[in-house]
């Protein structure tokens, strides 16, 4: 049985969850938090996904390391 949270194709080891260990460990890592806390990092995370996008759709405008 896979695990069903989208984006992810591992195997279930959560079987009352349907969940893979890695989910089950963000699960579980979020539990208990408020729904403010929650909604903050998932606009940081879709923030971060759009600057990886830009990243990889723009490769010759990222900034040089300090020291290049």
């Amino acid at each position: 049985m896979m695990c069903r949270i989208p984006e992810c194709d591992s195997e279930a080891q959560y079987l009352h969850l349907q969940v893979c260990s890695a989910c089950y460990s963000g699960l579980a890592y979020w539990r208990g938090r408020s729904r403010h806390a929650k909604e903050k990092r998932q606009r940081q995370v879709q923030r971060l996904e759009s600057r990886m996008e830009f990243m990889i759709g723009n490769p010759k405008v990222h900034p040089k390391r300090k020291g290049e």
